[in-house]
């Protein structure tokens, strides 16, 4: 049996504000990384399976820029 939590919400305009994990500072991290390559780069984000990889990447979209 496969167990699964319910997504959190992800408000438009604060997208980490139901984060519980602290991963705005990741995310703006992320931000500078992938600015830095202004000509593109690929990125893998990896991680085990319920990590919240999708979560992380839906707030992350959200954010604003």
């Amino acid at each position: 049996m496969i167990c699964r939590l319910q997504d959190i919400e992800i408000n438009n305009e604060r997208p980490f504000q139901n984060c519980k994990l602290g991963r705005k500072k990741y995310a703006d991290i992320l931000e500078k990384v992938v600015s830095f390559y202004s000509g593109g780069c690929v990125l893998a984000i990896n991680g085990e399976w319920g990590t919240s990889k999708t979560t992380f990447v839906g707030m992350c979209q959200k954010q604003d820029r």
